[in-house]
């Protein structure tokens, strides 16, 4: 059966996940004839690229919005098979201006209104992970949105020269005015198409539609707001959009139930893990080191680079920092440091369950040539963790699925 792991939600009677991506795979599934159950992990360190959603197909792994909705058509759950071509072309670009405009619409509202983060978002999404990840998640969650509407804001249409904004750095100081007026433009474009359909393109639902009913709903959420300008923007001037809405809510609401997958606690080692990436992708985030990196003068010398290309080279600073701090690491397990402790750590367990010296467990590490066995190493520094902690998990390395 085909597995979704999704980012989660603490409003699950309003949406079921609070990210827009897993959100959107979410309403697909449940309106395909596919066998399906979802996980929600909150956790995207189980993701081969390290983010949320994917999907696990017996062994095929696939992440990526594009890429799961192409395997899913695959598999025979194509929403726009009654599309014609000419439906076809013009459902891409409204799926564009979804991702698009839509997306910074809804990252204006949650994430650069400071006060509906604070008093909001920021706490939805601190219920999803543990403490201490609660602490630093949100406020990445953040930074990537703001990053988001920056670039947006940044890009002067009208002349060559950088705007105000740019040159401070920072986003208008009232953008208010200039994010309503896209709000309704945008809200009438898509009432324009609808007109007196019932969807999109007809009488049936289809991929675009999907897109356009997460992003409405996840704009229609305003609770604990203080500055709710968008909601009620879609609420009082654009009717047909809340009609189309419901109409959607009642085929979603008409799907089999969800089969959900119950989840582990995160283990010791998963807490840490996920904590360390956190400071080491906030770390490199962090506008000193992005300078240091040569990343922002990268930036202002092209702006011509595509999203995918500003990703890669992110992508290669995260990689290059993560290298760098699993060297020392190894260096200092490698020359043994962490090896003696406390006098009740100059005791490990053996094979069979008993204990043994210290001296007795160096020996056991050396090889024929004398030399330091370091897998064996990291497996008994495992058993002495586990030792210490009773209720905790470890896997050994070489043991990972």
């Amino acid at each position: 059966m085909l597995v979704l792991y999704s980012w989660g939600s603490p409003h699950p009677d309003k949406f079921l996940s609070l990210d827009p991506d897993c959100l959107t795979i979410l309403n697909y599934l449940r309106l395909s004839n596919l066998e399906w159950s979802v996980a929600f992990c909150n956790n995207p360190a189980l993701s081969p690229e390290g983010h949320l959603p994917f999907i696990r197909d017996g062994d095929v792994v696939i992440s990526g919005i594009p890429s799961i909705l192409c395997y899913l058509q695959k598999q025979g759950a194509d929403l726009d098979r009654d599309l014609n071509p000419q439906e076809k072309v013009e459902s891409v670009g409204f799926m564009a201006l979804c991702e698009d405009t839509l997306r910074n619409l809804l990252h204006y509202a949650w994430y650069w209104e400071g006060e509906n983060f604070t008093h909001a978002i920021r706490p939805s999404w601190a219920s999803l992970v543990p403490f201490p990840t609660s602490l630093i998640a949100p406020t990445r969650k953040r930074t990537q949105a703001l990053e988001q509407l920056e670039c947006r804001w940044h890009i002067s249409e009208d002349t060559n020269e950088a705007p105000a904004s740019r040159r401070a750095n920072q986003p208008p100081a009232d953008p208010i005015p200039e994010m309503q007026a896209l709000a309704a433009e945008t809200f009438a474009t898509f009432e324009a198409q609808i007109g007196t359909r019932k969807y999109l393109f007809g009488s049936s639902i289809s991929r675009a539609d999907i897109l356009l009913y997460t992003y409405l709903t996840l704009l229609s959420y305003d609770d604990q707001f203080v500055v709710t300008n968008l909601s009620s923007l879609l609420r009082r001037q654009a009717p047909v959009l809340q009609a189309y809405m419901q109409r959607v809510q009642s085929e979603l609401d008409r799907s089999p139930a969800i089969i959900e997958l119950d989840m582990d606690p995160p283990s010791l080692v998963d807490l840490m893990g996920g904590l360390g990436r956190s400071i080491v992708c906030s770390i490199v985030e962090w506008g000193p080191v992005q300078t240091l990196m040569g990343r922002q003068g990268e930036q202002l010398a092209d702006e011509t680079r595509t999203n995918s290309e500003i990703e890669l080279s992110r992508l290669n600073n995260v990689y290059f920092t993560v290298g760098v701090l699993t060297f020392f690491a190894g260096f200092i397990i490698r020359n043994g440091f962490f090896t003696r402790g406390s006098a009740e750590d100059d005791q490990v367990v053996d094979g069979n369950g008993e204990l043994e010296d210290d001296e007795d467990f160096e020996e056991m590490l050396e090889d024929d040539n004398g030399q330091s066995d370091l897998l064996t190493y990291d497996f008994c520094l495992v058993t002495r963790l586990e030792g210490s902690f009773p209720n905790t998990h470890l896997t050994p390395p070489g043991t990972y699925e």
